[in-house]
């Protein structure tokens, strides 16, 4: 069963997923309206930018995270995917539609922003785990508790007549 610890975890990762994306977005809005002028954008134009910023952002940080705190190497080929991914998004909507070179120009950068960011947090995320596993790899509690459960096992196992696993 999962405890209600763990999904208030989940939950706290994922709303600071999303408000860090959220706030990227909202610094991409305020760069489009700086430049609004020089890249005649019309509103129309940077509330789409900003929201395919938002949704890309979201999407590249779970994909960072989910790939750099992984110790599974089939992980990494999530990168080539997701890349690939944006890329022809970005090629089939710029042949499509050539107005809308700027919000697809600025979601393929946020994506690609958002997914080194990701990355470096899921490695930060990694190497604190990598650290406490150190920790505790001598910590006497963890090294009693695991006798204890060797124990157990082995009582088990000769109450069931099995010979020994080692």
């Amino acid at each position: 069963m999962i405890s209600l610890e763990s999904l208030s975890t989940a939950f706290l990762k994922a709303a600071s997923v999303s408000l860090l994306a959220l706030a990227f977005a909202i610094l991409v809005g305020v760069f489009l309206s700086i430049s609004s002028r020089v890249l005649r954008l019309d509103i129309g134009s940077k509330i789409g930018a900003i929201a395919l910023s938002f949704v890309f952002g979201v999407l590249a940080l779970s994909i960072g995270l989910i790939m750099s705190s992984a110790r599974v190497d089939a992980v990494a080929s999530i990168l080539p995917a997701a890349l690939t991914f944006i890329g022809g998004i970005g090629i089939y909507l710029i042949t499509k539609e050539h107005q809308a070179v700027v919000p697809i120009g600025v979601t393929v950068l946020s994506f690609s922003f958002m997914l080194m960011v990701g990355a470096t947090l899921g490695y930060h995320e990694r190497y604190k785990s990598d650290q406490q596993a150190v920790v505790d790899k001598y910590n006497l509690e963890i090294l009693k508790w695991k006798a204890d459960v060797e124990y157990r096992i082995n009582t088990y196992r000769n109450a069931l007549g099995l010979k020994k696993a080692f």
